[in-house]
């Protein structure tokens, strides 16, 4: 029988029903509150004990006894939160009367103790070791748990993706400027829940995705149990599907939770996981609104889209340049300097930047970067800037702003920057040393400085460049440039690739890691591929390139790979192999190929390729590749059935016809022999 799931995770699931359980006195509530958040967001609200994620299983008569059987039987690890009010609240004496069992019971290493103060507690001593907290943050104290916690485990449970932590939505820029009446609308739609969606629209560079990192920032308290972000990647030829946006939801509360293959199942997953809880959604660079219709939510969760483009048939609002003062505003605040100017030439600086943030916040940290620069020098540099058409989409004003910004650049970190355009999305300094051909610290210092230029930006220990910047940066570029650039790019991956499979071999928790990593850098991994594939032709070493991307790390790419893609690259891997003439790759290469259409249920294609295979080996006398061969023939036929069986499949069957690999299918019988 077939099923509509592939496995994700193949671990079994934790004993006990929580991984941490918190015990703290309700006068550090606001505290632990940010710990507990922390926590969730890497093992899953529903593995934290802590009382505000459960107010209607706590409301009950025996809640007493209740916690106390949570405590003692279904953690596995209890971090007590110690101070002068522990000791003296009735609720935390109870609790702590279970921690007291536990270490009569030998029980030790399932409590972790940290203090606030050095309160005396009955019950503990001077050589009772312990953690002091007061001078750190939430977000310290969380990771010091999850720390002992991984220890306390074994390194086996399954955490969170950090780059999908269900908090993990960047903050606003601390310039953030205006847009106060567009805030106070969405925030209210957002908290009525009239609609569970609700749209963004304006040009490239008008701060669209800002405002939706500041909304996030507001209703936090209205969706308590997730904040998720999503670049949709609408200004590229191969945007995200609603099904992969979906099936990450799904993944950051329930990493063992099976993928279904087709986009009507998987919705019923991600809506199981969103029932009961609050998450608030960000769809951010979405092409069309039928990209996103799959992913409106029901329930006390909300959608919220951002795009350049008109959202047919949803709520959505035109955002528009920033009004000439808070303009100025923003400007002022990101360069203080120019609060000694004469208002009228921020004025005009304000609008030779179209009173866009981007513009304005390039022009800023370049003026700021650079003190002896004055401001009427500066608007001159701007005004003399003849710049070519550079995209449809980017006005004048912001082509020269970053034009302006990118001339006062020395030689080499204008080529740092050039070359960074290569980048479809976030990366980190080792991508970048391996783009730039730089040692470390040559990188890091370049990426410094690009960044208080205002042309890129730094978030979550990875660097981006704003889609407009990137085009830009790629308008600069040779083709000789380029090419060597995306070459690199492409080899870089290749080799994070092959690290992601030798993580996911591991097994274990090793496993969990190396998904958390092929997410992260699926958008490179891809984008590596896809220029092996387009080369591979004129470019023997994309040809290699080619081959490898499809079957260095075959396992692990069968989480990610999936249905046509799948069959895509295999497809290209057979035509990077043909090309180089390598008949060991080729072997692979049909295998891998009839494979991936087995997985797709093209039982008759995958016959055709496995006997292409098996006439490979016994033309060149090849055993072992014969034997996989008849193998993988055996379990297609299986998979196709009796042909007496099936309407019409006798006529099929003996008919020998094509088929994509440039070989017919064997005379009836052959195949079911072999």
């Amino acid at each position: 029988m077939q099923t509509d799931e592939v496995p994700y995770i193949d671990s079994a699931g934790p004993q006990k029903r929580f991984s941490i359980a918190l015990t703290f006195p309700g006068e550090r509530r606001k505290f632990v509150r940010q710990v507990a958040l922390h926590i969730s967001g890497h093992v899953g609200r529903e593995r934290v004990l802590y009382d505000e994620f459960y107010e209607a299983e706590f409301a009950r008569p025996d809640l007493d006894t209740h916690l106390q059987s949570l405590y003692h039987h279904e953690a596995e690890l209890i971090a007590v939160l110690l101070c002068v009010e522990y000791e003296r609240k009735e609720w935390c004496g109870l609790e702590w009367r279970v921690v007291r069992e536990l270490i009569k019971q030998r029980q030790a290493p399932k409590i972790m103790l940290l203090r606030f103060d050095d309160t005396d507690i009955p019950g503990l001593f001077s050589i009772d070791g312990s953690v002091w907290i007061e001078d750190r943050t939430p977000q310290q104290v969380g990771d010091l748990i999850l720390e002992r916690y991984r220890m306390e485990s074994g390194g086996t449970q399954p955490l969170r993706a950090p780059h999908l932590g269900l908090h993990g939505v960047s903050p606003a820029p601390l310039h953030f400027i205006g847009r106060s009446e567009l805030l106070a609308e969405v925030t209210d739609r957002a908290r009525r829940r009239e609609s569970h969606v609700f749209g963004i629209t304006g040009m490239p560079g008008v701060g669209k995705t800002t405002v939706a990192r500041k909304l996030a920032e507001s209703l936090e308290p209205d969706y308590p149990d997730a904040q998720l972000f999503f670049d949709l990647k609408g200004d590229t030829s191969r945007p995200i599907s609603a099904k992969t946006v979906m099936e990450e939801v799904v993944r950051a509360f329930n990493p063992s939770r099976r993928i279904a293959q087709s986009e009507a199942s998987q919705r019923n997953f991600y809506l199981d996981e969103l029932h009961g809880r609050r998450v608030l959604l960000i769809a951010d660079n979405v092409r069309s609104a039928d990209q996103v219709r799959p992913l409106i939510p029901k329930g006390n969760c909300f959608l919220l889209v951002t795009s350049r483009w008109t959202l047919e048939d949803l709520d959505q609002e035109l955002l528009e340049s920033l009004p000439n003062s808070d303009a100025v505003r923003l400007l002022t605040r990101v360069t203080p300097r120019l609060l000694d100017e004469e208002l009228r030439k921020v004025e005009r600086l304000a609008a030779f930047c179209g009173n866009l943030p981007l513009a304005l916040r390039a022009v800023g940290c370049t003026l700021q970067r650079h003190v002896s620069l004055a401001v009427a020098e500066y608007l001159q540099r701007i005004q003399e800037e003849v710049l070519g058409e550079i995209d449809p989409w980017i006005q004048r004003s912001t082509a020269a702003a970053l034009k302006s910004s990118y001339d006062l650049l020395n030689e080499e970190l204008q080529r740092c920057f050039r070359i960074l355009g290569v980048f479809p999305d976030s990366y980190d300094v080792e991508a970048a040393q391996a783009v730039c051909e730089r040692l470390s610290e040559q990188v890091r210092s370049a990426l410094d400085e690009l960044l208080s230029y205002g042309l890129i930006e730094f978030s979550e220990k990875r660097f981006r460049l704003h889609d407009l910047v990137r085009v830009f940066a790629q308008k600069l570029t040779t083709a000789s440039e380029r090419s060597a650039g995306r070459r690199r790019h492409a080899h870089h991956f290749l080799e994070v690739l092959k690290r992601v499979q030798l993580l996911y071999s591991a097994g274990g928790q090793h496993r969990l890691e190396s998904l958390n990593t092929l997410a992260e850098e699926w958008t490179h991994i891809q984008a590596g591929q896809r220029w092996s594939a387009d080369n591979l032709i004129s470019d023997s070493d994309a040809a290699a390139l080619c081959w490898r991307y499809a079957h260095d790390a075959s396992d692990c790419l069968r989480v990610h790979l999936h249905g046509l893609e799948c069959i895509r690259w295999r497809k290209d891997a057979l035509d990077a192999a043909e090309k180089l003439g390598d008949l060991e790759w080729i072997a692979l290469a049909l295998s891998g190929l009839g494979w991936a259409f087995k997985d797709s249920s093209d039982y008759a294609r995958a016959i055709e390729c496995h006997t292409r295979h098996l006439r490979l080996a016994r033309t060149h006398r090849r055993r072992d590749w014969e034997c996989e061969a008849l193998s993988a023939l055996a379990l297609a036929h299986h998979s196709l059935g009796p042909v007496n069986t099936r309407a019409g499949a006798g006529r099929r069957d003996r008919r020998r016809r094509p088929g994509p690999c440039g070989t017919r299918s064997p005379p009836p019988g052959r195949g079911a022999r072999a």
